[in-house]
């Protein structure tokens, strides 16, 4: 199935918002590669390795979630 809203474009990448909070490290800067809601409820920006993790649905689109692509990388 091909969802509109499964990507979104962004000037640059935020901090995983989950890496911050599982690993306590406010200053933690690993790049977020999504941005979903999360199995707790609330949305968050997620890593690639996050995102498998915490993520509340396994599809992407409006309202579930979008895919971060970088301007100029599209």
């Amino acid at each position: 199935m091909n969802r509109q809203g499964t990507h979104t474009v962004v000037t640059k990448l935020p901090d995983c918002d989950t890496c911050k909070i599982a690993f306590r490290l406010p200053d933690l800067s690993i790049k977020a590669a999504y941005d979903a809601r999360t199995v707790d409820g609330p949305w968050a920006y997620m890593c690639e390795g996050c995102y498998p993790l915490y993520r509340m649905h396994d599809e992407l689109g409006v309202g579930l979630g979008q895919k971060l692509v970088l301007e100029g990388m599209v």
